[in-house]
């Protein structure tokens, strides 16, 4: 049951492009803490928008889901936004009761997003409850990683990377996943705003076998989804589940605090970072942070490929001081690391990346090249 669990909140997270905030990407901060919500992949419409009606509705309702959240975004990101989507997973089995997770995101528009908020939690169900806040302006972004385990005390962990645009409302994002299950008339329709109720589950959207679908959607003549709220029951591993969620938005200027913690966030996480240039065949990589990466620190060059990146580790074996650099070339798939130059190393052509990670397989500091043969 417990993994019923994982599974489920996985799905949710997965929905708004945080896929568990672990792994797959390219950088410390991608992988661990910052939502990079992807739009709503582009559907062909399946009727015509009537005239008045937002984008992806029609005189017979919801037509389109995703162009419906595409304009929801393009809308919220010229006004400015705070959002938030409740989730709550539920099991037949109410010892396997898991909930709620919640999504946040703020941001500052127009102009480039910034400075913006990202906040995702998760309150029972798992075996630790979390809380992952990332904060980014014109210059920096850093990511609050606070975790609560059963017994002892909360931890936090931060990271630091190169600033980037927010991404789109990933609470409108994830929420669009169970939008799209369901199939949606007009209910009520005034001046500035359409009410629409699921009439059943579209069963052609998912694979899943949903046994009942229930949701209503408040949107503006813009195409902005001001409120919604879905429950879908469906089976997944022989179990019947629920899950129910709540969105909401407020447009307008937003103004977005900067956390106390980012200062402590920035000093910690700038403590080791790396530069790494191409050199012909090898990479050289100056620690350009404050402090020793230690022995027993892994470097990797990492290659990109068609499958994603690939590399073996080298294990230091003594201490890559502040301004010193080494040389990272790969010699039979591995990654070896030296002090000087190497004489024929593997030829280099591509993309790399260079990982340092330390013993507790969390990756401290990153960079990436190009190298041209």
């Amino acid at each position: 049951m417990k993994r019923l669990a994982v599974i489920a909140v996985a799905l949710v997270v997965a929905f708004a492009g945080c896929t568990g905030f672990g792994g797959g990407t390219d950088t410390p901060g991608d992988s661990s803490a910052t939502p990079t919500a992807s739009p709503p992949p582009t559907e062909p419409p399946t009727s015509t928008p009537a005239e008045g009606h937002p984008p992806g509705v029609s005189d017979d309702g919801l037509a389109n889901a995703s162009a419906l959240v595409r304009a929801h975004a393009d809308a919220v990101n010229e006004t400015g936004y705070r959002s938030e989507l409740v989730t709550t997973v539920e099991f037949a089995d109410e010892d396997a009761s898991i909930g709620p997770a919640t999504l946040t995101f703020e941001a500052a528009v127009p102009a480039d997003g910034r400075p913006y908020r990202i906040t995702q939690t998760n309150d029972g169900g798992l075996s630790e409850d979390y809380e992952w806040v990332t904060w980014a302006n014109d210059s920096v972004r850093v990511t609050n990683h606070t975790t609560y385990p059963p017994f002892g005390n909360a931890t936090s962990k931060y990271e630091m990377d190169d600033p980037r645009p927010a991404p789109p409302d990933v609470a409108a994002t994830a929420f669009y996943e169970f939008l799209r299950m369901g199939e949606f008339e007009i209910a009520e329709a005034g001046e500035d705003r359409l009410t629409l109720r699921a009439t059943g589950a579209n069963e052609s959207a998912t694979d899943v076998n949903v046994t009942s679908y229930e949701g209503e959607v408040v949107v503006d003549r813009r195409g902005v989804v001001r409120e919604g709220n879905v429950t879908v029951e469906y089976v997944a591993d022989d179990q019947q589940i629920r899950t129910s969620l709540e969105y909401t938005v407020e447009t307008g200027d937003v103004t977005v605090e900067k956390p106390a913690w980012v200062g402590t966030a920035i000093h910690e996480a700038s403590a080791i970072t790396v530069d790494a240039t191409v050199e012909g065949e090898y990479v050289a990589v100056t620690n350009t942070g404050r402090e020793p990466i230690p022995a027993g620190y892994e470097i990797t060059l990492m290659e990109r490929t068609e499958n994603g990146w690939s590399g073996s580790p080298a294990t230091l074996s003594e201490p890559v001081e502040p301004g010193e650099t080494v040389y990272v070339s790969i010699d039979a798939y591995r990654t070896v690391v030296d002090r000087s130059p190497p004489e024929d190393p593997d030829p280099l052509k591509g993309t790399y990346r260079v990982d340092v990670v330390n013993e507790g397989f969390e990756t401290v500091a990153q960079d990436r090249v190009e190298a041209d043969d």
